[in-house]
């Protein structure tokens, strides 16, 4: 049985994780310091390097941890009529209004996509290999199943992640509607194509 410090270091991390990855996904990469997000998870800064080698190091944990909570629903479906619905749950759910303005609990990748390309390797590679396993979920769902499922999941999650991105930036409802019934439209032929 483990000692009680360890299990406590483990809800610790898995907090500090947590926080990071809110923190990160409202403030940025580089606006998310290390002392806030220890303050957030109730610890002390001091206490930071027990749990992370650097900063990338928890940005990058927070980056996949932020990523397979995002895809859980369509990672926990085996079936294909499972599969096919959870993955019209999740475009219908990031093409939404209320993603849109639900930034701490938004996609990571659309929070930290073009940051992460011009950062730290550690946190590059952990967004890349993060949207890697997007696309491969994304392409397992596709009903038609063909050699082109992973370009299709590709375009798919690109289109979703580019729509988010210009709808976060648009002045007005009208304007974040816009975004997003034209992605629908177009996810929806990728998804029937």
């Amino acid at each position: 049985m483990p000692r009680v410090s360890d299990v406590e270091k483990k809800r610790s991390h898995a907090r500090i994780i947590k926080e990071a990855s809110k923190a990160f996904r409202s403030n940025g990469l580089s606006g998310t310091s290390v002392a806030d997000v220890m303050r957030a998870a109730g610890l002390t800064h001091g206490g930071f390097y027990r749990h992370f080698s650097s900063k990338a190091d928890l940005l990058a944990s927070a980056l996949e941890d932020a990523i397979k909570d995002a895809m859980s629903d369509l990672e926990r479906a085996t079936t294909p009529e499972e599969q096919r619905k959870a993955l019209l749950r999740y475009v219908d759910l990031y093409l939404s209004p209320e993603h849109v303005r639900s930034v701490q609990e938004g996609c990571p990748l659309a929070a930290a996509a073009t940051e992460a390309g011009r950062g730290d390797v550690t946190v590059r590679q952990a967004a890349s290999v993060g949207s890697q396993y997007v696309v491969m979920l994304l392409s397992r769902a596709f009903a038609n199943k063909t050699e082109n499922s992973e370009a299709k999941a590709r375009a798919l999650l690109s289109l979703l992640v580019g729509t988010v991105t210009f709808a976060r930036l648009a002045d007005g409802v009208h304007d974040v509607d816009d975004w997003l019934n034209a992605a629908k439209v177009t996810a929806h032929q990728i998804l029937e194509g």
